[in-house]
């Protein structure tokens, strides 16, 4: 039964959604009443001009597109198979506070939150380093534990999962005052044969 209600014997239909079960039903009543297979089946125009001329259809494995099908289905498995194997197996995202944007503090330096997202891609279990790049001259806090300059914050993140955490920068106003500065952050992995680096860019914001 045509899942669709075509009828066959019409011929091709607009309504045919090529799922074939017409085929495997004639093929299965063909095979009980004794009687050849394949009066309904895929076919090419060429081979239904065989047929009507007497002549048996014939079939190539090899031809230039099986060939040129074959060498892109080859490349495009070779693309991604370097992409994946290059790829990298960290990464870092970090959204600053909007509300407020700033903190001024008792002593008057100046305070910007963050909410830092961590990704560890690999198989394993790594430990990794958040620091500061060049450029602003701050203290990178977490946990009640404050880090200044080229310090940096150690988080434990699993295999293939992803860590969050709030991470505070404090900069003295003097050094900041009055405008928006740019500040880099800079995650590190540290493994016993390669080292791995991505460095994400955001702002401090001071009255």
């Amino acid at each position: 039964m045509c899942p669709t209600g075509v009828d066959i014997r019409q011929g091709l239909q607009m309504g045919c959604i090529q799922c074939g079960l017409c085929i495997d039903a004639c093929d299965s009543v063909m095979t009980k009443i004794g009687q050849p297979t394949g009066l309904i089946a895929y076919d090419t125009d060429i081979n239904i001009q065989r047929r009507e001329q007497g002549l048996k259809p014939i079939f190539k494995l090899i031809r230039p597109r099986t060939v040129i099908y074959s060498a892109l289905i080859l490349l495009t498995a070779a693309v991604m198979v370097t992409v994946y194997a290059n790829r990298a197996t960290i990464g870092l995202n970090v959204l600053h506070d909007r509300n407020p944007l700033h903190v001024v503090m008792s002593d008057g330096s100046v305070r910007n939150a963050y909410t830092i997202r961590i990704l560890n891609k690999s198989d394993r279990p790594r430990r990794l380093d958040l620091a500061l790049a060049e450029g602003l001259k701050a203290t990178l806090s977490a946990n009640g534990e404050s880090l200044r300059d080229s310090a940096a914050l150690s988080f434990d993140v699993d295999a293939d999962q992803t860590f969050e955490a709030r991470v505070f920068l404090t900069a003295p106003q003097a050094d900041v005052s009055g405008r928006s500065t740019p500040v880099v952050f800079r995650l590190i992995a540290k493994d016993p044969t390669d080292v791995e680096v991505t460095e994400t860019r955001d702002f401090f914001d001071a009255p």
